[in-house]
């Protein structure tokens, strides 16, 4: 009996000791997440991977969610401002959910607008290729404006792909 006692109790301290340092190692990373995001991304963190992932990981970021949302509705889903102004994109995230109030002020990635724009007039470009298009913020406003004829999009992403073919759908002929 006495061998038996023994290695059970050998089992349950290793029960003991994995238990323990699996705790651990998620206390440090709800530590970490506590360290970046406060209060607020322990409870986006524990939101998102225990029901559905919204990607939004603070109330900053959730801020960011409605103000998009209020910017759709109010801009009827169109760019209001800068080189891209007037091209319509659908509500929806592929990767990020909280960059769409800038997509709609025109100001979002502004640096590359201008340097794409930039490029085309200087060497005189006609064709335009965009690797990792997400919803196709670029290259749809690109073809859309008249800045470039032709163009070629690439997604990894099946999400983010939905959503380019969902928005160039109605603006530009394109085959997949």
């Amino acid at each position: 009996m006495d061998l038996i006692n023994v290695i059970f109790k050998l089992i349950l301290l290793l029960i003991v000791f994995f238990t323990f340092t699996y705790f651990l190692k998620k206390l440090k990373k709800y530590v970490s997440i506590f360290n970046v995001n406060g209060l607020d991304g322990i409870y986006y963190y524990f939101k998102n991977k225990n029901f559905r992932n919204y990607v939004i990981w603070n109330f900053i970021d959730n801020k960011k969610y409605k103000l998009g949302k209020k910017l759709a509705e109010y801009s009827k889903e169109k760019i209001l401002f800068g080189p891209y102004s007037g091209t319509k994109f659908i509500f929806g995230s592929g990767w990020s959910n909280t960059d769409f109030g800038s997509k709609y002020l025109g100001t979002y990635e502004r640096q590359i607008q201008k340097k794409i724009i930039y490029l085309k007039k200087k060497f005189n470009l006609n064709f335009f290729i965009d690797c990792g298009a997400a919803e196709g913020f670029h290259i749809i406003s690109l073809l859309k404006k008249k800045i470039f004829k032709t163009a070629v999009a690439f997604e990894i992403n099946k999400k983010s792909r939905d959503l380019l073919i969902k928005n160039a759908i109605n603006i530009i002929s394109f085959r997949y």
